[in-house]
């Protein structure tokens, strides 16, 4: 009989069929004796599903019609495991990363000892150097737009303890209670990737649950170097913006987004400087997208290639022109949060004065407010 609760491992990839098929042959090595492994193949074009097919026949691969990205298709996976009804864990893995024998074993004792932590995550080590120790989870400054591992504390500190609280776990290797996430929901699709796992991690904390670090589960990755690209002009940036407005209390909210928003203004203007005048403008329009509320997947392609033509040819203009655009969305953002505020102050004003209204005095104007939109859906019935 097995001994372990059952375990649903949701892998998401796109276009590394190598290192999927790598990660699925660590897994082998697992001293978890009651688990199922499903690939979520974001429509990769490299033969992934095919290959784990005919290498992992054990294994179940739903492929997606089109790149839903990691939010997608960690949700994709989900779901499908959710509505299976058998699994008490969830384990999300990033798809070029090995594991230690005993990565989920671990993750499920912490989760298994207490109630209270619904979210466990995994310490990570160089890929390239194995001893070599990454990050073990996150603490969140949301108001600054910033995280930090605290690497110089943990690695000391971890080797006596059995886990730790932290606000955050990376999705590399992250194993979720399957009840939690009835109660929390899924990952937020307006993010596609970046920002969503944190998102996550912090919507089980306003729900009241724990989030984890586990050193004895271990695993290796490619440390992260940060390159510009399109993925960090972009999504890094909208992302950041989008996840500080949903979780930061108005008027820190306000202060908050002002700070990231000129931090990435002068990663734009060092850009623009340097002669990245695609990514310089890529950045800027990532918040004019926020303010906008285009969220989700980039998609205006059309928007991509005019600016890969224009922005050799006319890049300080066309900079000069985008900084003017966003400009105006800042005015516009000001006005409509002082609006809010405002109508907000005064229906509070509003619901203070009509509880100090004597008790008849109160029955007699919801008696009035009643009848004038009966009086009015009446008229309307009749036209």
């Amino acid at each position: 009989m097995p001994q372990h609760p059952k375990a649903g491992i949701i892998i998401v990839t796109w276009e590394k069929r190598e290192d999927v098929l790598n990660l699925l042959n660590t897994l082998k090595n697992l001293d978890y004796d009651n688990y199922d492994i499903v690939v979520v193949d974001n429509a990769s074009t490299d033969g992934t599903a095919e290959a784990v097919k005919e290498a992992f026949p054990g294994v179940h691969i739903i492929v997606n019609p089109e790149n839903l990205g990691g939010t997608g298709g960690f949700n994709t996976g989900i779901k499908y495991a959710l509505g299976k009804g058998v699994y008490k864990y969830l384990w999300l893995l990033d798809n070029d990363v090995e594991v230690d024998s005993r990565a989920l074993s671990e993750l499920v004792r912490v989760l298994e000892s207490s109630e209270e932590i619904a979210v466990a995550g995994s310490a990570m080590y160089d890929l390239t150097d194995k001893d070599k120790f990454l990050e073990a989870g996150y603490f969140i400054d949301l108001t600054k737009g910033r995280f930090h591992d605290d690497k110089k504390s943990i690695p000391d500190n971890a080797r006596g303890k059995e886990f730790f609280i932290v606000d955050s776990i990376s999705s590399c290797s992250l194993c979720v209670s399957a009840e939690a996430i009835l109660d929390v929901g899924i990952w937020d699709e307006n993010y596609f990737i970046y920002c969503d796992d944190v998102d996550w991690n912090i919507r089980f904390g306003e729900k009241g649950y724990k989030v984890a670090s586990v050193p004895g589960s271990r695993i290796w990755h490619v440390p992260w170097l940060f390159k510009i690209g399109f993925n960090t002009a972009y999504y890094a940036n909208r992302n950041m913006l989008y996840l500080m407005n949903k979780h930061v209390p108005f008027p820190k909210r306000a202060l908050g987004l002002l700070y990231k928003e000129l931090s990435i203004l002068l990663l734009s203007l060092k850009l623009l400087v340097s002669g990245d005048y695609f990514h310089s403008i890529l950045t800027l329009k990532s918040v004019i997208d926020f303010f906008d509320k285009r969220f989700g997947k980039f998609e205006d392609l059309e928007y991509i290639e005019n600016l890969k033509k224009n922005a050799g040819e006319r890049p300080y203009m066309l900079w000069t022109e985008t900084l003017a655009r966003l400009a105006v969305k800042n005015v516009t953002y000001v006005i409509s949060a002082f609006l809010s505020l405002i109508k907000g102050t005064a229906i509070e004003g509003l619901r203070i004065l009509f509880k100090r209204l004597p008790p008849d005095t109160r029955l007699k104007l919801i008696d009035k407010i009643n009848n004038h939109y009966l009086s009015k859906r009446a008229k309307c019935r009749r036209s």
